[in-house]
C-alpha cells in the first residue's frame, strides 16, 4: 500500500508542472532521458513536497518520518536516479529474462513450500512454516528483480543508503 501511495505522490508532483505535456508519450520519453527537476535544489524540492502533501495522508507520513522527506527531495533532483528508474523496462531481453526467472522461482518455491509443510498436522505449525517460507520466497523474488535491473536501480539504492539508513 505504501508503494502505491509513493507512486501516486510521484504522479502528483509530476502533475504540478505542465499537465498537458506530462501525460503525453513524448513527455514520458523526455523523463527517461533527463530529469525535469534536476535544475532545482533539494531545499526547493522539499518545499514543493511539503506544499503538495500538507493536506493529505502523505503529509502525515512525511511529518512522522523526516528522513523520508529528505530522501524524496534528493531523489527528485538527482540527475540519473529518476531517468534510470523510469527506463527500467526499456530492454526487452532483460524484462523477458526477469519474468522467466520469476516464474521458475515462484513455481519451485510453491512446490518446496508444499513439500516442506505437507506432513505437519498442527494448523499453527503449518501456518507459521508457510508464512516463513513465503517471506523467503518474496525475498528471493525481490533479489531476482534487483539483480535483473541492477544498473537501473543503483542510483536510487545509493540515495536510500545515504538518506534513509
Amino acid at each position: 500500500m505504501r508503494y502505491l501511495v509513493f507512486l501516486l505522490f510521484i504522479f502528483n508532483i509530476s502533475l504540478s508542472q505542465d499537465t498537458s505535456s506530462i501525460l503525453s508519450k513524448d513527455a514520458f520519453e523526455d523523463l527517461k532521458r533527463s530529469n525535469p527537476f534536476s535544475h532545482m535544489s533539494p531545499e526547493e524540492m522539499r518545499a514543493i513536497i511539503q506544499e503538495k502533501s500538507k493536506d493529505n495522508s502523505f503529509g502525515k507520513i512525511i511529518e512522522k518520518y523526516p528522513k523520508f522527506e529528505d530522501f524524496l527531495s534528493h531523489w527528485y533532483v538527482d540527475e540519473e536516479a529518476v531517468p534510470k528508474l523510469f527506463s527500467l523496462m526499456e530492454d526487452p531481453s532483460k524484462v523477458k529474462g526477469f519474468f522467466i526467472k520469476l516464474i521458475i522461482v515462484f513455481v519451485l518455491g510453491l512446490m518446496i513450500i508444499h513439500y516442506l509443510t505437507r506432513s505437519d498436522t498442527s494448523f499453527f505449525v503449518k501456518f507459521f512454516k508457510k508464512l516463513g517460507l513465503n517471506f523467503i520466497l518474496v525475498f528471493c523474488i525481490w533479489m531476482i528483480f534487483y539483480d535483473s535491473f541492477k544498473e537501473n536501480l543503483e542510483p536510487t539504492v545509493e540515495l536510500v543508503k545515504t538518506h534513509l539508513l
